[in-house]
Parts: structure tokens; C-alpha cells; sequence
């Protein structure tokens, strides 16, 4: 079984606008994605992110290996 490395942070947004408070975020970072990627990993990632009560998901780092 393959876990995802998972790092949980809070952050005390201070004067930030109310809406903002509590808002869940995952970021996702240098997934490099190619043809020969694996899928059932890729659908696995996915569900447990469907799962977790987020608000917005976010990319950075590579994406596409090309």
C-alpha cells in the first residue's frame, strides 16, 4: 500500500478577512506526470484528496514531465 506523504500545518491568519478563517488547502508539489506515470496511484491521490475536506487544491513545482 502506498501512502502519501502528508504534512499538516495551521496557521494563524491574524488580521486576515473572517472567510479566510478555516479554509483547508492542499498543495500538491513536483508531481511530474507523464505517459508511463502510474494511474492507480494517480486515482488513489485523487480520492484521498476528494476525501479531505478541502476548500482548494493548488499545484506548484513540475506538473508534466515531458
Amino acid at each position: 500500500m502506498i501512502s502519501f506523504p502528508i504534512k499538516e500545518i495551521s496557521l494563524e491568519p491574524g488580521n486576515w478577512a473572517d472567510e479566510l478563517k478555516g479554509l483547508r488547502i492542499v498543495q500538491l508539489s513536483n508531481l511530474y506526470l507523464s505517459k508511463k506515470s502510474d494511474l492507480d496511484y494517480l486515482h488513489r491521490l485523487v480520492k484521498k484528496i476528494n476525501e479531505s475536506d478541502v476548500d482548494l487544491v493548488l499545484f506548484n513545482g513540475g506538473l508534466i514531465k515531458t
